[in-house]
C-alpha cells in the first residue's frame, strides 16, 4: 500500500521489503489506484501494489500491516504510528534517506476542525503529534 501520487506517473515500480540492515527489492506486477483518486484533491490518495511473487515473512521477522476489523470504531485517543519515506524539513525538502516514523494520537475530525478552523472531509482522519501538531491523513 502506498500513496497514489507516488505511483500515478510511472509504470515501473519496485517494492522495498526489509529494514535498513537487510532489504530486498521486488518488481510490481500490478498497480491499483483508488477509483476516486484525483491529483487535484487530497482525498483517496491510496494505491495498492501487487508483487509478482509471494513473500515468506517468517524468514525475515517481518509481518504484514493488518487493517482493523471494526470499520465503525473511531480510535479517538488511541496511539498510532505514521511511517513514510516522504520529504522532511530536516532533509530540506529532499526525500528521507532512512524510513521516518512519528507517533501520533488519533483525534476526531470535529476537534481538528475547531483547532485548524477549516473543514475536514469525512474521508480524512485527524492525528496529533505529541508536540501538538495537527495533521490530516486521507483514507
Amino acid at each position: 500500500m502506498t500513496a497514489a501520487h507516488c505511483v500515478e506517473q510511472s509504470d515501473h515500480h519496485f517494492v522495498r521489503v526489509g529494514d535498513a540492515d537487510s532489504e530486498a527489492f521486488f518488481s510490481v506486477e500490478q498497480k491499483i489506484i483508488h477509483e476516486n483518486y484525483d491529483n487535484h484533491f487530497e482525498g483517496y490518495d491510496i494505491a495498492l501494489l501487487k508483487m509478482g511473487i509471494s513473500l515468506d515473512l517468517s524468514d525475515n521477522g517481518l509481518a504484514p500491516v493488518c487493517l482493523p476489523a471494526d470499520t465503525n470504531h473511531t480510535y479517538e485517543g488511541e496511539n498510532a504510528a505514521v511511517i513514510s519515506w516522504a520529504r522532511t524539513k530536516i532533509d530540506q525538502g529532499k526525500f528521507a534517506s532512512t524510513l521516518q516514523e512519528v507517533d501520533v494520537v488519533i483525534r476526531t475530525n470535529e476537534a481538528c476542525q475547531k483547532n485548524k478552523n477549516e473543514d475536514i472531509p469525512d474521508i480524512f482522519f485527524c492525528a496529533e503529534t505529541y508536540d501538538n501538531v495537527l495533521c490530516n491523513v486521507s483514507v
